[in-house]
């Protein structure tokens, strides 16, 4: 995953969208357009493979790999899962914990904000 912007994950999801058996990730672009239209997502930093979006208080991957960070997937049935995952230090060995959380359209914007203050406070 490399650094992107907003835009540069929108125009993503929009070009992986129209290729064959990736027509799913219509609603990751919608969640991202809703996100943005409805909250200040100017200390979220965005990264994304094809398939996960993740969203950290980092803008380059060198700085947030080892911090917690919340990935979001589609669940391929118009439900997203949230999950904020805080690695633990643990040597050699990668360690995490995770919370996940599924839910329809209509409560992303409240698992959001809950997962962000979660992420906030983690990182405090």
């Amino acid at each position: 995953m490399g650094d992107n912007s907003w835009d540069e994950i929108i125009a993503k999801y929009q070009y992986y969208k129209k290729q064959e058996n990736w027509e799913f990730l219509a609603d990751l672009e919608l969640l991202v357009q809703h996100i943005l239209q409805n909250r200040d997502v100017s200390a979220v930093h965005p990264f994304a493979s094809h398939v996960t979006l993740c969203l950290t208080k980092y803008k380059t991957y060198d700085e947030w790999h080892d911090k917690p960070f919340i990935s979001i997937d589609s669940t391929h049935t118009g439900k997203y899962k949230f999950t904020l995952t805080e690695p633990l230090e643990d040597g050699e060995v990668y360690r995490a914990r995770s919370e996940s959380i599924v839910c329809s359209f209509d409560k992303t914007l409240d698992i959001y904000d809950e997962l962000i203050e979660k992420l906030t406070q983690l990182e405090a």
